[in-house]
């Protein structure tokens, strides 16, 4: 991405603001003027800083990126903002696409449902209204808010770094895509299922055919239990803002 200068004042309003050593979250320590608010912010959210009145705070996606904003403004140069939802990978579901993996995971009540990565919850909700008892997680604070105040129990944390537990009769799951996260969290969340569980996930389409070592592996280990990968229709995500090519995995834990 173009790299746009910083200017002197306004590296320094970012390198004074405070930043929490627990939550990636950032304070701006000073009053900005209504000229000078706006171009602190547009940088902020280059590096996935999204205001949250809860917090009244800048979240944002993880510590890394708070010490990559920090660089930037050292260096005085910044690349340009990406819109919040490439930043978060937010492309929620469709209803197209939760209809499919609802018919696929073959829910009842009373079943344990986890979504990871939840954002607004539309498996989540779905999966509730169904009888579900389901449990959420979401990396960004705000859509964590969302999902509670839909009456789900919704976590603030990175689905990667919670502990495995084998809690779950069935994981409905939409991961970020991008540079085998899909991978990482797919094989992650199959931790999770109970004996006889389900997972249905939405997968990046290179899962169907790239041929690397990491890709390679988890189609052996998806088909040493028995699962399946197919293709979605193309533009499944156009309505979610992405006509990335996107696949559905359905795999079940051993009984």
């Amino acid at each position: 991405m173009p790299k746009i200068s910083i200017p002197s004042d306004l590296s320094a309003h970012i390198l004074g603001m405070q930043f929490s050593a627990e939550q990636p979250t950032g304070v701006i320590s000073e009053q900005l003027d209504a000229r000078t608010y706006p171009k602190v912010s547009r940088i902020l959210q280059a590096y996935g800083g999204i205001w949250s009145r809860k917090h009244s705070a800048f979240v944002f996606p993880d510590h890394a990126s708070i010490e990559r904003l920090i660089e930037a403004a050292e260096s005085g140069v910044y690349s340009r903002p990406a819109t919040e939802q490439q930043t978060l990978q937010a492309y929620f579901t469709p209803p197209a696409v939760v209809s499919r993996i609802l018919q696929a995971a073959r829910i009842e009540a009373g079943m344990r449902v986890l979504e990871p990565s939840a954002g607004h919850g539309a498996l989540a909700s779905a999966a509730s209204e169904r009888g579900a008892v389901v449990t959420a997680y979401d990396l960004h604070f705000p859509f964590v808010d969302v999902l509670r105040r839909q009456g789900l129990a919704a976590h603030a944390a990175d689905f990667l770094d919670v502990p495995a537990a084998p809690d779950f009769d069935r994981v409905l799951m939409n991961p970020p895509f991008t540079q085998g996260q899909d991978l990482l969290h797919v094989s992650h969340a199959l931790k999770f299922l109970r004996p006889g569980g389900r997972l249905v996930a939405v997968m990046a389409g290179g899962v169907t055919y790239r041929k690397t070592a990491a890709f390679t592996l988890f189609r052996a280990l998806i088909e040493a239990r028995g699962g399946q990968i197919e293709s979605l229709p193309p533009a499944s995500f156009h309505v979610s803002g992405t006509d990335f090519y996107t696949a559905l995995l359905v795999v079940d834990a051993a009984a």
